[in-house]
């Protein structure tokens, strides 16, 4: 199996990029989602009320959270007994594409269940859910802190051209 190794500069890129698009593709859905709800493209489900579904979609959105937060903190309580940096950032990645996909799985189930009830309740869920996505920017200083780095492995992260991290590559 092959290893490519980042540099500092592309490792930040490189998750961002994952955020970006994890994000955008959340908002691509619950646009599609919306213009399907506003031309009539409406799912009718007989026999189940509105406030079933918001009950529905609270379960999924809360379960989602907590799952993505619980799972990402345990994540982060192993990466801070960790003591190379490119361990310590290869499991970060990793971890925070876990955190926000299911974030992103919260939101899509809120904007699908829209569709069915048109609730806006629902839809203001799903879209508080993708404000906080939105929130975990991965930021230099936010990763800092949430793997509880040394002022040296700071520095080391913020040196734009030293190898941090080793990714898998598939084929």
């Amino acid at each position: 199996m092959e290893y490519k190794k980042l540099t500092a500069k592309e490792y930040l890129r490189t998750i961002k990029i994952i955020h970006i698009a994890i994000v955008v593709g959340a908002i691509m859905m619950a646009m599609v989602m919306l213009t399907m709800h506003y031309s009539g493209d409406v799912v009718n489900v007989d026999g189940v009320s509105n406030i079933q579904f918001l009950i529905i979609d609270i379960v999924i959105v809360i379960s989602l959270f907590f799952a993505g937060n619980f799972l990402f903190n345990k994540s982060m309580q192993k990466i801070h007994l960790l003591t190379e940096l490119k361990a310590k950032t290869s499991a970060y990645i990793t971890a925070f594409i876990i955190r926000i996909a299911l974030l992103e799985g919260g939101v899509i189930s809120s904007f699908i269940l829209f569709v069915i009830t048109g609730d806006l309740i629902i839809i203001g869920l799903g879209t508080l859910v993708l404000i906080y996505m939105i929130i975990l920017f991965p930021s230099l200083d936010r990763i800092c802190r949430e793997m509880k780095l040394n002022p040296s492995e700071i520095m080391t992260l913020k040196n734009s051209n030293e190898i941090v991290a080793e990714i898998k590559q598939t084929k």
